[in-house]
């Protein structure tokens, strides 16, 4: 799975830091997460399955 995000986010994301794209891949996904969910609902820890 990490290289598939690697590969993924590789090419948009030409970060030198691999810290940083670790944080840029969470926050990618976080707000593809939320995106997913609807975006009237705001952080809910307890609606998160």
């Amino acid at each position: 799975m990490q290289t598939f995000w690697q590969k993924t986010f590789h090419s948009f994301l030409p970060l030198e830091d691999k810290h940083e794209k670790n944080n840029h891949y969470l926050l990618i996904i976080i707000m593809l997460f939320r995106r997913s969910n609807n975006i009237k609902t705001n952080i809910n820890p307890n609606k998160m399955s």
